[in-house]
């Protein structure tokens, strides 16, 4: 699994993943959807990655410091939102709405998706797991997601036995931890 590196960055033996904020996935390398800015400011550097599908780019900020201590340790920078169909193509046969969640230490990516349309991917930095649960709830109220129906399928460094875990299942009803998701590879 990865380790902490700094400024939301998880570090591996040979990659290091970005898990800022300040990110959005668009259909073309060089255009932002109207609307879609992402504040620069001069010790940021805005990337640009092809998804491994190769319709989309997800364009994101990194510190320039951060970029270049990646490039010291030679290692391959990528953000998490390029392991979005990694990630969430578990369960296609489901007619609902699935809610993959990626937990990297105190970091969630939450990818919101129905059937084989993607509603939302976002990052949200928690402390607690009513953090977390408040969040969930939100993705829930605003997407108009089935609390009893559709399904929250977790990954990453989380225990089936985990508060977090305890919690979900208290006010949704298809909470699963999903160890076999290629998390291990995907952070290799």
């Amino acid at each position: 699994m990865p380790t902490f590196f700094e400024n939301s960055l998880y570090k591996t033996q040979t990659k290091a993943i970005s898990c800022t904020k300040q990110f959005c996935i668009t259909s073309g390398k060089n255009v932002l959807p109207a609307g879609q800015v992402l504040f620069q400011t001069p010790a940021f550097k805005l990337l640009s990655r092809e998804l491994r599908t190769g319709d989309a780019f997800v364009h994101f900020l990194i510190r320039h410091s951060d970029l270049k201590s990646i490039q010291n340790q030679d290692s391959v920078l990528s953000h998490i939102a390029e392991y979005i169909h990694e990630l969430s193509d578990r369960n296609l046969g489901y007619n609902g709405s699935s809610v993959y969640v990626c937990i990297l230490g105190n970091t969630a990516f939450f990818i919101v998706k129905r059937i084989s349309d993607f509603l939302f991917t976002q990052i949200f930095n928690f402390e607690t797991a009513i953090d977390l649960l408040y969040y969930f709830q939100s993705c829930f109220h605003y997407l108009k997601l089935n609390r009893s129906e559709d399904q929250i399928i977790l990954c990453g460094e989380i225990e089936t036995d985990s508060q977090i875990v305890r919690l979900l299942s208290v006010y949704f009803s298809n909470v699963i931890v999903d160890q076999a998701l290629p998390v291990n590879s995907i952070f290799q």
